[in-house]
């Protein structure tokens, strides 16, 4: 067991060269040794066990939504930057940070209407998959994340969704973009990508919802 101290939480992403190199070796010792701990940078609690993360994720008393973190966290600071009390939370952030009530108001009629449609989609999922696999090219190697494991789940996503098919490409993009913002670690660029895509993607659902309104 190692003596080095404790790594911070910026130390246990891809920006420290050492746990890009290895990171379970990095996160196997966290574990032997502090499995839970609060992260002094950023007032985070970092928690490197399964169980202990599946207790967390799974518990629906404990709040979601950044505003609620404790005072001075990184996490609080950073939504506090551009928070509007005046616009409802349920419109200014993703359903996978809300807190109930909101959460529970817009997740039923999502869950109901979506996972109605995703029954009766495995054909279509095996259909894009299959497609995937017959581009790969076979006399030459390729990366396979980039190729097939990235587009797929956003190409059923859009399938799914009744994203027309001519604007896949967008819809990657702005896909893409707008998962930056999971990254606490991104640049002013990438959070200028991260703002643009999620207003063109919210632009472009409110004007396909409005034309099958009509």
């Amino acid at each position: 067991m190692s003596d080095a101290p404790l790594p911070t939480i910026i130390q246990l992403t891809p920006l420290d060269p050492t746990y890009r190199a290895d990171p379970h070796a990095v996160l196997d010792d966290l574990r032997a040794r502090c499995p839970v701990r609060q992260d002094p940078i950023s007032g985070a609690f970092v928690l490197s066990r399964y169980a202990d993360v599946r207790a967390v994720v799974s518990d629906r008393g404990l709040w979601r939504d950044a505003l609620n973190a404790e005072e001075g966290t990184q996490a609080r600071k950073r939504v506090e930057e551009n928070y509007d009390p005046s616009v409802p939370r349920g419109e200014s952030t993703s359903i996978l940070t809300l807190d109930d009530p909101d959460h529970a108001r817009i997740r039923q009629p999502l869950s109901q209407a979506l996972y109605a449609r995703v029954a009766k989609f495995r054909p279509e999922v095996e259909r894009i998959v299959d497609e995937a696999l017959d581009r790969l090219p076979t006399d030459a190697p390729f990366d396979l994340m980039d190729l097939f494991c990235v587009p797929i789940p956003i190409d059923v996503i859009a399938s799914i969704l009744g994203v027309d098919h001519d604007r896949l490409k967008e819809f990657r993009a702005w896909s893409e973009g707008t998962i930056l913002g999971l990254n606490p670690f991104r640049t002013p660029a990438q959070t200028e990508v991260m703002e643009r895509a999620s207003g063109e993607l919210a632009a472009y659902f409110l004007e396909t919802i409005a034309a099958r309104r009509a």
